[in-house]
């Protein structure tokens, strides 16, 4: 393979057989309604950071149903609804919890909002991820790099490994003399699945593609 990502990597060590099927043979599967969500979820978030007047518009205080995050919920819902509509009404493992497909949108668009005040009320704790004027963010970041090897009869081999980063946060703090930049991930599956070795992974890749692996503290 002349390119590799963490998922692509991910799917073989979880299923060879799953992977001979995406990748090699290529074939097609259908898109779920759960992924299709958290990717309509996704893409309103990002939307709404590509704006200039991000900063002005979180602190702002909405009474609307979404916050901040109404106007470009609003922008985007009516055409993506018709897909997601299709394939929530077709698939058999919906959540129970939510009354609606709009309803479970929503509710994910409200956790996020609520882990941002989170990290607004806690900001000795999440100094790299507040959100403010001194920031400047990036939405879907593509890094790559060249990686070399070689195999066992020492014939040596390239890749280029790639990653999509949803968020890249740089901060500058002159008084403290630093320079930061921070990684995130947005995940909208339940929190069960946070903190597995398997996300770990995925973002020990990502700081090694944004740091030219350079960075061996990988920790």
């Amino acid at each position: 393979f002349e390119t590799l990502s963490f998922s692509k990597a991910s799917t073989f060590n979880n299923c060879e057989k799953k992977f001979s099927f995406s990748y090699v043979e290529k074939i097609r599967t259908k898109s779920g309604i759960h992924a299709a969500v958290g990717t309509f979820v996704h893409l309103v978030i990002e939307e709404f950071y590509n704006n200039e007047n991000f900063s002005k518009l979180i602190v702002k205080n909405y009474d609307s149903t979404l916050g901040y995050l109404e106007t470009t919920f609003n922008n985007l819902w009516p055409k993506y609804k018709r897909r997601l509509q299709k394939l929530f009404n077709e698939e058999s493992r919906k959540p129970e919890e939510y009354e609606s497909l709009e309803d479970w949108v929503e509710t994910l668009l409200k956790n996020y909002m609520e882990l941002e005040n989170q990290i607004l009320e806690n900001q000795a704790m999440y100094q790299d991820l507040i959100i403010d004027d001194s920031i400047k963010i990036f939405n879907e970041k593509q890094f790559k790099q060249n990686i070399k090897y070689k195999n066992k009869d020492n014939n040596e081999y390239e890749f280029e490994l790639r990653g999509f980063i949803d968020r890249l946060i740089l901060k500058n703090q002159p008084k403290n003399n630093l320079y930061s930049c921070s990684i995130v991930d947005l995940k909208t599956g339940k929190p069960s699945s946070f903190g597995k070795k398997e996300k770990k992974d995925q973002i020990k890749t990502y700081q090694f593609l944004v740091t030219k692996g350079k960075n061996k503290e990988i920790d």
